[in-house]
């Protein structure tokens, strides 16, 4: 459960509604684009088998090799050491949650929001 409120306060931090100063800006917004994952959801409505991980340092190689090793696949994967990993079993699971590459990892879970609410 930490995690989700962790990952929640990531997600609108990096939020592109952020307040910006007034006038015309060239810069780009940082802010990973989760319309991959959103993608990813819409294609997978059964999130049996479909968990979010947390790597440790940077071994996205190592833990990719892992995951197929384990039978399942990386359908996301962000340079910051996060990871969605779908089509493994329970086991499997609890084999990669012990792997030395993996810092956490949770069961994938769907969050929906409404429209924003006016200020």
């Amino acid at each position: 459960m930490a995690f989700l409120a962790v990952f929640s306060l990531f997600a609108i931090a990096c939020s592109d509604n952020a307040p910006t100063a007034p006038g015309p800006s060239t810069a780009t917004s940082a802010a990973p684009d989760f319309g991959m994952l959103r993608s990813l959801q819409a294609q997978r409505p059964d999130l049996s088998g479909q968990y979010v991980v947390v790597l440790k340092g940077n071994q996205r190689g190592a833990f990719e090799s892992r995951v197929q090793e384990l039978g399942g696949a990386v359908a996301f994967s962000h340079p910051i050491g996060l990871a969605v990993v779908t089509d493994l079993s329970q086991g499997a699971a609890a084999e990669l949650s012990e792997d030395k590459t993996v810092k956490e990892m949770y069961q994938d879970v769907r969050l929906e929001s409404g429209p924003p609410r006016p200020a």
